[in-house]
């Protein structure tokens, strides 16, 4: 068994750590999707430039169809949404026991000894078990960072100034 506040504690790093996660994969993407250039220029950071591809389309001209080149931007051709976690969900049922006026927690149904909280609490005559209690924790995400929704919008937007009608 181990106290509610490490329970509590436990949960908020995990989810600390997925919000780490998730930057993480946003810089991965990052360094997929663009590559650094040393601009020369004050500070201290490289200047991306987004990975490009050329794509061909079709024009009508008086001389008849010709090939039209475009150069797209590899993000804007990539669901990036698709990428994220949107929700998780997890319930616990946990036996829930009184001991020294800490709140003590256990996976229900499991009679392992191995921890001092355990065995604390069940060598404890005044241990008042309470009735089974049952954790529901629910994560969510905010969506894509505003600045990259901005990128690939302007990415967009240029590729499809490019393109004829």
């Amino acid at each position: 068994m181990i106290k509610v506040s490490n329970l509590v504690s436990a949960m908020q790093q995990a989810a600390q750590e997925a919000s780490g996660a998730v930057a993480a994969e946003q810089l991965r993407l990052l360094k997929r999707f663009f590559t650094g250039v040393s601009d020369g220029g004050p500070g201290d950071g490289d200047q991306l430039t987004p990975v490009m591809v050329r794509m061909g389309f079709p024009r009508e001209t008086a001389d008849g169809p010709e090939q039209h080149d475009v150069y797209v931007p590899l993000i804007s051709l990539v669901p990036l949404s698709a990428l994220q976690l949107s929700e998780m969900e997890i319930e616990l049922r946990l036996d829930a026991v009184e001991h020294d006026d800490e709140m003590l927690v256990g996976f229900a149904g499991r009679t392992g000894t191995g921890d001092a909280s355990a065995q604390a609490a069940a060598a404890a005559p005044a241990a008042v078990p309470a009735e089974n209690m049952t954790v529901r924790m629910k994560f969510g995400t905010a969506g894509q960072p505003e600045g990259m929704v901005l990128i690939v919008d302007g990415y967009s937007r240029a590729l499809r100034a490019q393109i004829p009608n």
